[in-house]
C-alpha cells in the first residue's frame, strides 16, 4: 500500500496523507517526478510501460512516478529511477531539476541527466517497464500522434 503526502496548490506540505488510488481532496495535490536522460545526439531515454500498470499500459513514456510519504522530490527521484531502470543516481551528481509545474492535482518536478554513459544494455527493469530505448523528439512526436506514447504536451518535449 503506497501512501502519499498531500500538498496545497502552492507546493506546501499540509501534514495530510492519502492512500494511492483514493480520490484527492479538493485543493490538494501530490508530488510526481519525471526523469529524462538526454544523450549527445539529443535523444531521450524512454521506456515502454508494462501492460500490467494501471496508467498508460503498453505506452512509451519517460521515467517517472509518485513521491511517497516522507520523501522529498529528490529522494523520490532516486528511488523511482533505481526501481524502474536500475540506475544509481548517486553516481550522477550532475542530475538537475529543470522544470516544475502543476497539472490538476499533480505537482510535477522534471529532472535531467545529460550523459552518454547510460547504455540500454546496462539497464535493469522492474515489473512496470517492458523495455527501453532512446528516441529523438521527432520520433516521440510520431509515437504521440500514433497514440503509442503518453500524450505529452509539445512544451513538455
Amino acid at each position: 500500500m503506497e501512501i502519499w503526502d498531500l500538498y496545497d496548490s502552492e507546493g506546501n506540505l499540509t501534514g495530510e496523507t492519502i492512500q494511492r488510488g483514493k480520490e484527492l481532496p479538493e485543493n490538494r495535490c501530490h508530488l510526481v517526478i519525471h526523469f529524462w536522460v538526454r544523450n549527445s545526439k539529443g535523444e531521450v531515454l524512454t521506456q515502454k510501460r508494462s501492460q500490467s500498470v494501471k496508467s498508460w499500459p503498453g505506452k512509451w513514456s519517460t521515467t517517472g512516478g509518485s513521491v511517497i510519504a516522507g520523501e522529498d522530490s529528490l529522494a523520490g527521484l532516486h528511488r523511482e529511477v533505481q526501481e524502474e531502470l536500475g540506475i544509481d543516481l548517486k553516481l550522477h551528481p550532475e542530475v538537475r531539476k529543470i522544470h516544475h509545474y502543476q497539472k490538476k492535482q499533480y505537482l510535477v518536478d522534471i529532472y535531467l541527466l545529460e550523459s552518454d554513459e547510460i547504455q540500454i544494455d546496462q539497464l535493469s527493469h522492474d515489473s512496470e517497464v517492458e523495455t527501453t530505448q532512446y528516441l529523438s523528439r521527432k520520433e516521440m512526436e510520431t509515437l504521440i500522434r500514433e497514440e503509442k506514447m503518453v500524450p505529452f504536451r509539445n512544451d513538455y518535449l
